[in-house]
């Protein structure tokens, strides 16, 4: 799949076999060549690695991977990869759609079984939420963030519900109940 995709971008994969490329200069404008679905050579890197040098920050790394619902299967491979080395992971999960039966199956199934004890979820894209609440009516930020939050705290709220409406509610879902 991902062979395809190169050819498809004109991309002559022996060209770049085991070579390492180091960007300097307009990191992020030069950093979407290899990354996201646009990225050109996207389809053949396997990892990108950013430092910041600060002391403060030693010994930490982050991984941004793809998750595990990409289309191109060999990068939820990797994703599942780098759980078992993980600490701590943060999911970020788009407010849109908070909390799907995805995202509280990927938490209550697969971080337990990859020995993952925490777990961060970030709701990402809440301004595109505050946008569209604005956009429906005269409304100040604070007015459109707010009802954002409460829309998005109900949507999660009821997929927390709908899993624990069985007999069973796992004890990830009751911690995820109590801090919403």
């Amino acid at each position: 799949e991902l062979v395809h995709m190169a050819t498809d971008r004109g991309i002559s994969i022996e060209d770049y076999l085991g070579k390492t490329e180091e960007i300097k200069g307009d990191v992020i404008g030069e950093l979407q060549r290899y990354v996201g679905a646009e990225g050109a050579l996207a389809p053949i890197v396997k990892h990108t690695e950013l430092w910041i040098d600060k002391p403060m920050l030693k010994g930490i790394e982050i991984v941004d991977t793809p998750g595990l619902n990409d289309p191109i299967l060999s990068r939820s491979e990797t994703t599942k990869q780098f759980l078992v080395k993980c600490d701590v992971v943060f999911l970020l999960s788009y407010v849109g759609q908070f909390l799907t039966s995805n995202d509280i199956q990927f938490l209550t199934k697969t971080l337990p079984v990859e020995g993952i004890r925490k777990a961060v979820i970030i709701g990402s894209k809440l301004d595109s939420g505050i946008l569209d609440y604005s956009k429906r009516g005269r409304c100040d930020f604070m007015e459109a963030y707010r009802a954002s939050v409460r829309n998005y705290n109900a949507q999660a709220s009821a997929n927390i519900n709908r899993c624990c409406s069985g007999s069973y509610c796992s004890p990830v879902m009751l911690t995820l109940k109590e801090s919403l």
